[in-house]
């Protein structure tokens, strides 16, 4: 009876051997993810559970996915009772849809024929489909403020387990790096303390959230960062004053982190204004009560600054105003004339084509200075007989040249406010058109070493 039983232990010890896998397979990840342009890598491991050597094949027939270098995945040899791990690569092919799909992997013992399909669960997904992010926390955040406490959550869309995941956020205004541990479908609340830039701008910042694992870049999002607003426009006064010259420089500085719009005014009397100048030029100018209120409308951007100049300059004008009246003063001196000369003409009878008149000279020095070697010179055209009568003082000479005459009165020195009185008689031809011209007396003198000549009004003469 014995026998009996232990004869059937050892048959169904036999049968049992005989329908146990001669070797495993397994694969890791569980699940693949890919990004469009890159290769789906895994690892396959192939476990021989026979007491000698054995030597595999590796295949696959998929239309998606092509098993990269087939040619050296044919005798795998794996000891007896021990396990082999072999990297194998697929490569989607092109255009190829972004979703999951599941390749059938083919091992096949070249010992005995037996052989495993597997199917590996490759997705080919976008870099921000592996992972949500999105901040939680205050909906702004102060840059002035020193530690900026935010939590980051964080959920992994697909069923691998991530140990010491690399998780790098970078904007323009922060960074930071933190490692977690994420398991398979998880959502993870993260708490970072934020150091802002001081200086960052209000409004939406975007910050990349990067993912590594083992050095590898396994998933990339964007999310946005509000950073709130504040206001600090900074006024400095600058006074610089020196003789006759006011100048003010005001210097308008936006510590703030948003756009800023001021008006800035300066009031000015009328009296200032005519010696005011800006820069720069004020926007408008209104007038009040008399007075001028200059409007300079600013727009700064953060950190931005800007000065405004008012000089007020009674300093250049009245150097202006000193050397104008030293020219007028100069030339006035130098072109003024000492002698008043009038002439005054009477006529005493006319006839048919001829004047007899009576011309009265009058010189008058106005100046308070005595007048040396005056001479007096007096011209008359068309004349009939030559010039006589004269009055109390005699012409030095008469120069006749054909129908003209040249008479010249050589006088004493004339002393201040003198006058005197030069008269002849002549008798001169009338033009056709019944008039005769009388050309101004000259009066020649020496006066501070220079030679001036003064001339008197003309005539006209009509018949």
């Amino acid at each position: 009876m014995k026998n009996k039983i232990f004869l059937m232990v050892f048959l169904l010890f036999l049968v049992s051997l005989a329908y146990s896998a001669s070797f495993e397979i397994g694969h890791n990840p569980t699940n693949v993810i890919v990004f469009e342009g890159e290769n789906a890598t895994f690892d396959l491991t192939i476990k021989n559970n026979q007491a000698y050597d054995t030597f595999y094949k590796i295949d696959s027939v998929d239309y998606n996915w092509n098993l990269i270098n087939k040619l050296s995945l044919v005798n795998i040899k794996v000891p007896a009772n021990q396990e082999k791990t072999i990297e194998l690569k697929l490569k989607p092919t092109k255009g190829l849809e972004k979703k999951t799909y599941g390749v059938n992997i083919i091992t096949t013992s070249q010992s005995t024929g037996e052989r495993i399909e597997k199917i590996i669960e490759v997705s080919l997904i976008n870099e921000d489909d592996v992972f949500d992010v999105e901040f939680s926390g205050p909906d702004e955040i102060d840059p002035r403020k020193e530690n900026n406490k935010v939590e980051l959550k964080i959920k992994n869309n697909f069923d691998n387990n991530y140990n010491d995941l690399t998780v790098v956020m970078v904007s323009d205004i922060f960074s930071e790096t933190s490692t977690i541990d994420l398991n398979a479908k998880e959502t993870k609340i993260e708490e970072y303390i934020l150091n802002i830039d001081d200086e960052a701008k209000e409004g939406i910042h975007e910050v990349e959230v990067s993912f590594y694992y083992d050095n590898e870049l396994i998933g990339k999002n964007n999310i946005d960062l509000k950073i709130s607003q504040y206001s600090g426009v900074r006024e400095i006064v600058t006074k610089e004053d020196s003789l006759l010259i006011n100048r003010e420089i005001t210097k308008k500085i936006n510590s703030g982190n948003a756009i800023a719009f001021q008006k800035f005014t300066k009031k000015i009397s009328f009296f200032e204004k005519l010696f005011t100048e800006t820069n720069p030029e004020p926007d408008i100018i209104e007038k009040e009560d008399g007075n001028y209120i200059l409007i300079w409308n600013l727009r700064l951007e953060p950190e931005e600054e800007t000065e405004i100049t008012t000089t007020t300059d009674y300093r250049t004008p009245l150097i202006i105003l000193l050397i104008a009246i030293l020219v007028s003063g100069f030339l006035y001196h130098r072109f003024k004339k000492e002698i008043r000369i009038t002439k005054k003409v009477f006529t005493i009878k006319s006839e048919k084509g001829t004047s007899k008149m009576k011309v009265i000279l009058t010189l008058k020095n106005k100046s308070k200075k005595e007048l040396k070697n005056v001479r007096v010179m007096e011209r008359v055209n068309n004349i009939v007989e030559k010039p006589h009568g004269f009055g109390s003082l005699e012409p030095f000479k008469i120069n006749k040249t054909g129908n003209s005459v040249e008479i010249i009165w050589k006088l004493k020195d004339m002393s201040p406010k003198e006058e005197v009185v030069i008269s002849y008689n002549v008798e001169t031809k009338v033009h056709k058109i019944g008039k005769l011209l009388l050309p101004p007396a000259l009066a020649r003198y020496i006066t501070d070493k220079r030679v001036k000549i003064s001339k008197s009004n003309r005539m006209v003469i009509s018949k």
